[in-house]
C-alpha cells in the first residue's frame, strides 16, 4: 500500500517579515523520496538552521531504520520474520506508530490496514499484539505481514517537525514527495491535476499549522491495495486530505481513496478538522469539510 502524493509547493511565503530568508534543503529518505525542509529564518540564524535541519534528517533516518518493512534489520521486519514464532522487542517509537496504525484501521473500518501484505486472507485478519512493559510485539498468525507505507511517512515527518520546533524553528515546512507538514506560515500550496501535464494545478491556497497529503494513481499506476479484497484500486481521480498533522492526513488519504468518494463523505465525520478535496482529471473538484458538511462545494476546472 505504499503510495506517493502529488501536492506541489508553490515557491514563496506570504507575509515575510523584513530580513528573513527561506532556507531550503533536500535529501532522499524513506525509499528515495525527496524530503525538502524549508525554514523561515533571519540571516544570522543560518548556521543554527542548517544544524537543525541535519538533526531532523538524522532523526528521520533513525526512525526509518526501526519501522521500515523494507529493511531486514528493522523492528517491523523482525515482527514479520517471526510471525507465528516469537515476540520481538519494540522501541517506544515503533510501538507508537503501530498503535496509531491500528487505531486508524478501526476508525476507517479496515480501509487502511497495515496487514495488507499478509500471505493469506487469514493472515490479513491476524492479531497484532503489542506490549508496553517491556516494549514488544507479536504476530500470532504465521501468515500475517505488516507494512507501514500508508502512514509511516507522515508519522516520520511529524517527528521531524517536533525536532525543528525543539531547536527553536517554529516556521518550517517539510515536503516529503508531495505530502507536507506546515509549521507556522502561511505557506502557499497547490494540488496537481490528475493525469495532466506537469505544472497543471488546482486548489491553490495558503495553509498554516496544517498538513496536506494526496493519494492517486497517475504517477505510479495501480499500487494502492484494498485490504479487504486484496486487489488494486482503480480510480482516475485523486483525493487530498488536509488535517492538523501529517500522520492523520497520510493515513486518511489512502483510506478514503480505497473507499471511494461516496463512502468517504460519511467516514470523514469521524475525524474533526478535515478538509477533503476530490479532484478529477478535467480539473473539476469537490470539497468536503468534516466539521460542517453543509459547506461542501464544487470548484470549476483551472484555466489551461
Amino acid at each position: 500500500m505504499r503510495k506517493m502524493a502529488w501536492i506541489l509547493l508553490a515557491l514563496g511565503l506570504a507575509g515575510c517579515a523584513p530580513r528573513q530568508i527561506i532556507l531550503t534543503r533536500s535529501r532522499l529518505l524513506m525509499g528515495n523520496i525527496p524530503v525538502n525542509i524549508s525554514l523561515k529564518v533571519r540571516p544570522e540564524q543560518k548556521a543554527a538552521a542548517l544544524a537543525a535541519g541535519d538533526a531532523a534528517y538524522r532523526l528521520a533516518q533513525s526512525l526509518e531504520a526501526k519501522v521500515s518493512e523494507y529493511r531486514s534489520d528493522s523492528e517491523v521486519s523482525c515482527l514479520n520474520r517471526n510471525a507465528g514464532k516469537a515476540p520481538c522487542p519494540l522501541s517506544p517509537e515503533t510501538l507508537d506508530l503501530l498503535q496509531k496504525a491500528m487505531e486508524f484501521c478501526e476508525k476507517t473500518d479496515g480501509a487502511l490496514d497495515i496487514r495488507f501484505a499478509s500471505l493469506s486472507p487469514a493472515g490479513s485478519r491476524g492479531q497484532i499484539r503489542l506490549s508496553q512493559d517491556p516494549g514488544s510485539g507479536f504476530l500470532p498468525n504465521s501468515q500475517t505481514r505488516i507494512g507501514i507505507g500508508a502512514i509511516g511517512k507522515g508519522w516520520i515527518v511529524d517527528r521531524m517537525i517536533e525536532e525543528l520546533r525543539s531547536r527553536g524553528f517554529s516556521e518550517a515546512l517539510i515536503d516529503a514527495g508531495g505530502d507536507l507538514r506546515a509549521s507556522g506560515g502561511p505557506w502557499m500550496v497547490s494540488i496537481q491535476v490528475p493525469q495532466a501535464g506537469p505544472g497543471v494545478t488546482a486548489e491553490e491556497r495558503q495553509i498554516q499549522n496544517r498538513s496536506l497529503a494526496t493519494s492517486g494513481l497517475y504517477e505510479r499506476g495501480s499500487h494502492i491495495l484494498d485490504p479487504k479484497t486484496r486487489h488494486a484500486v482503480e480510480r482516475s481521480s485523486s483525493v487530498s486530505v488536509e488535517a492538523e498533522d501529517l500522520t492523520t492526513a497520510d493515513a486518511l488519504d489512502t483510506a478514503l481513496f480505497v473507499m471511494g468518494e461516496e463512502k468517504a463523505r460519511i467516514l470523514i465525520r469521524r475525524f474533526p478538522g478535515l478538509r477533503v478535496t476530490w479532484l478529477d482529471p478535467d480539473g473539476q473538484s469537490r470539497i468536503y469539510l468534516s466539521d460542517d458538511l453543509s459547506k461542501e462545494r464544487s470548484a470549476a476546472p483551472p484555466d489551461k
